[in-house]
């Protein structure tokens, strides 16, 4: 009984952050709902009952009294299960779910010496896993999602035929720009909904709960000086791209809050984050205008996580050279 109480122990401060990424995403789920209907919520169903059920296995098998606390904190990858159905491409069939939530986590939890000892980050090993293993989902074309409440039906990601992601930004007029996150133009993912929103929350979580507000900043400030410098001299200035409209459409402001609230895939270090950041920023842009696959974001995510202790490294071999 001892055992099991203590597996109960935590103090309230470290439940705070899941408890307030819980709350939003709960609301945020019922705003997505009104747009792409039943299928998203029995994602979500899935999804989190996966994350339960695995949950529940852990407590029923550990009962050693070491490391319990990581059921309840972010080390169990609770963001893994709320924000995986967001990544999910509503044509891909609902069984294949907990399969892939399985796969990362067992990936991610119980191989490469666990969590935290290595840079792969749960989300982000769930997509990519999901886009290897059933390769047209890496190729989905974007779709203009059908009106509000139009219910199930909204799920028919890959159709029509598909354009460079570009021409989908200029396409939206400027004085949508704050709520362009709801735009009929945008891709008709989950994750790319409400994009202003998301990046919203991301700062204020950063800031409250003081998890890698240096990274949070480089991003938004790197992401616009990239856009600025690729639609000024790569692009024609005369197609109205907006330098600003990779931090709200797609997936770079989920991408954002997939780093902040998962604050253990990235080093706390201020050259790191900055690095993290630069990184990040350059391929999120990169992928976002030279593609039509709005999933390409999330590769950059994966190239930073891989690119960032790379760099720090030389960094440090330098720094101890030169003293």
């Amino acid at each position: 009984m001892k055992k099991a109480a203590k597996l109960l122990t935590i103090k309230r401060t470290e439940l705070m952050p899941d408890i307030c990424a819980a709350v939003f995403l709960f609301f945020y789920y019922f705003s997505v709902f009104g747009r792409f209907g039943q299928k998203f919520a029995a994602a979500v169903a899935i999804s989190v009952g996966t994350g339960l059920l695995l949950g529940f296995f852990r407590i029923l098998f550990n009962f050693s009294g070491k490391d319990t606390n990581d059921f309840f904190s972010g080390r169990f990858g609770w963001l893994l299960f709320f924000a995986f159905p967001l990544f999910f491409p509503l044509s891909l069939s609902l069984w294949l779910i907990p399969f892939v939530l399985v796969s990362a986590y067992l990936i991610c939890f119980g191989a490469f010496g666990g969590f935290k000892n290595h840079f792969f980050n749960p989300v982000i090993l769930a997509v990519i896993f999901m886009m290897c293993g059933y390769g047209y989902t890496s190729v989905l074309n974007v779709s203009r999602p059908l009106p509000v409440n139009s219910g199930y039906k909204t799920w028919t990601s890959g159709m029509p035929v598909s354009k460079p992601l570009w021409k989908i930004y200029a396409s939206v007029p400027l004085d949508s720009a704050v709520k362009a996150s709801v735009s009929s133009h945008l891709p008709s993912v989950p994750g790319a909904s409400r994009g202003a929103v998301i990046l919203l929350f991301s700062l204020l979580f950063s800031f409250i709960f003081k998890r890698r507000r240096l990274w949070v900043i480089g991003c938004v400030c790197f992401t616009v000086l990239f856009s600025y410098l690729i639609t000024h001299f790569v692009f024609e200035p005369a197609l109205g791209i907006k330098s600003f409209y990779p931090l709200l459409f797609g997936f770079v402001p989920i991408m954002l809050f997939v780093g902040v609230y998962d604050f253990e895939t990235i080093s706390q270090g201020r050259f790191d984050q900055l690095a993290a950041s630069l990184i990040f920023s350059f391929f999120a842009v990169m992928f976002s205008f030279n593609t039509e696959n709005v999933y390409l974001p999330v590769y950059a995510f994966l190239i930073m996580q891989i690119l960032t202790p790379l760099i720090s490294d030389i960094k440090a071999m330098f720094v101890k050279a030169a003293k």
